[in-house]
C-alpha cells in the first residue's frame, strides 16, 4: 500500500520515494529508500536504515514524499512521479518545436 506523509505508519519499515521539479534542477529525488517514520511534537521525519543516507524532515515538500509497504510498490510510485514530470515538459518541447519554419532543425 502507499501512503502520503499524513497517513504513513510511524515506527514501521516502510520505502520511501519522492520527485519534484524545480526550474531548472530536481529539488527532491529521492529513490526508494528503506527506512522508518518517526514523529516528535512538531513534525514527522523519515530515518532511513543506511547510515549514509540524510534524515528527511517532512515539513517543506512534504507532499512531495509518499511511502510503500514493498520495493515493488515504491518503484511504481516513483516513476509515476517521474512521469508525470517528464509528460509535461515533452509536451511542452513539442509545443514549442512546433514554431519552427520548415520544420525541426537537426
Amino acid at each position: 500500500m502507499v501512503y502520503n506523509c499524513q497517513f504513513v505508519p510511524l515506527d514501521k519499515e516502510v520505502y520511501c520515494v519522492g520527485f519534484r521539479y524545480g526550474r531548472t534542477k530536481p529539488i527532491v529525488n529521492r529513490k526508494p529508500t528503506l527506512g522508518i517514520v518517526k514523529n516528535n511534537s512538531y513534525w514527522r521525519r523519515f530515518v532511513p536504515d543506511k547510515e549514509k543516507e540524510h534524515i528527511i524532515e517532512l515539513r517543506q515538500y512534504a507532499s512531495s514524499y509518499y511511502f510503500a509497504d514493498t520495493y515493488e510498490e515504491a518503484v511504481k510510485k516513483y516513476n509515476e512521479l517521474v512521469n508525470v514530470v517528464y509528460k509535461k515538459y515533452y509536451d511542452l518541447t513539442y509545443k514549442i518545436s512546433q514554431n519552427f519554419i520548415g520544420g525541426v532543425p537537426r
